[in-house]
This record gives structure tokens, C-alpha cells and sequence, in this order.
């Protein structure tokens, strides 16, 4: 910003120093200013919201597997779904196909047709989430507890550049 002329100044010279407000550099400097601090902004909110979104993804298909865990101890059987009731219960069948996951009462051989949930990873509106599965992709939480896993599940979520998250099955049944 330009300063008041001193006192002592010819006419001719005053007519350059009564100018008063900002010249066209400074705008200029604030401008690019204001761009560069609206980028960073905008940058960080979409990685925090990145994050987000598959850490819900996470949170949900834990929470899911869990259900299908507790259906399983305490060896309920879904009173909705006919197939359910007249058939052995084994306990409650996980299905992974690509980024779809199942969760089905009755036996790896015989799943009921109805199940408990039918989860398509991105049907959100986030098509980007991948599903990686180390291990077996279909499995049984047993009736009163345990996994017919071989060995620990790894499931693998990824998006865009943010970290992997994994979940982990054990043979056991615990979810991590």
C-alpha cells in the first residue's frame, strides 16, 4: 500500500503520491496466496476423506462378520428364512466373490438362499474399493464357536492412495 506524500513536495509530483489502495502486485501476491492455501486445503480434506471411507468400509465388514460370529456361538438359527429352520445348522456361511460378501445360515454344502446380508463393498458409490483374499473365500463361523478356516484369513482393502487396511480371521474365529 502506498503511503501519504510527505509535506514537502512540489505540485507536479503530488498528483502521483495521493493514490491511496493496493497496486495491482499486491493483489496479485494475496491472489496466489489465497490459491496455494485453497489447494493444500482442498488436497488434505480429500485424503481425510479417502481415509474415511475405507476405514468405514472396514468398520462395516467387521461389524458384519462379527454378527454372523454371535449368530454362530450362540447357534441361532434365522426364524425368517424357512430353509433355515428345516436344515442342520453347521452355522453361519461367509461368501467372498470379488467385492461381494454373503452371510448365509446352514452348511458350506447347503447355504440358505436368504442371507442374513448381502454386502456389495461398493454399492456406496465408491467403486474403487478392492477386496483382496488371502485364504479361503468361503468359510464357516461354527455353531458354538470356531471357524472351519485351515488357516488365518487375510482380507486385504484397499483404496485410491490411501493405506491398506486388513482384516484378519483366525482359525479360531477371532476378528482383527
Amino acid at each position: 500500500m502506498t503511503l501519504a506524500c510527505p509535506i514537502k513536495l512540489i505540485k507536479s509530483e503530488k498528483r502521483f503520491c495521493n493514490n491511496k489502495g493496493f497496486t495491482v502486485v499486491e493483489l496479485l501476491v494475496v491472489v496466489g496466496i489465497i490459491a496455494v492455501l485453497t489447494t493444500i486445503g482442498v488436497a488434505s480434506y480429500n485424503n481425510f476423506n479417502d481415509r474415511k471411507v475405507l476405514e468405514s468400509a472396514v468398520e462395516e465388514l467387521k461389524s458384519n462378520l462379527r454378527l454372523a460370529q454371535s449368530k454362530a456361538i450362540n447357534n441361532e438359527k434365522d426364524s425368517n428364512l424357512a430353509n433355515c429352520l428345516i436344515s442342520p445348522l453347521d452355522g453361519w456361511v461367509i461368501n467372498f466373490t470379488s467385492n461381494v460378501y454373503k452371510c448365509q445360515c446352514g452348511s458350506v454344502e447347503s447355504p440358505n438362499t436368504f442371507p442374513l446380508f448381502d454386502r456389495d463393498v461398493n454399492n456406496d458409490g465408491t467403486p474403487d474399493i478392492g477386496v483382496n483374499i488371502v485364504g479361503v473365500p468361503v468359510f464357516v463361523f461354527k455353531a458354538l464357536g470356531g471357524t472351519d478356516l485351515p488357516a488365518d484369513n487375510t482380507i486385504t482393502l484397499s483404496y485410491k492412495s490411501v493405506p491398506d487396511q486388513i482384516v484378519v480371521i483366525s482359525t479360531g474365529g477371532d476378528i482383527n
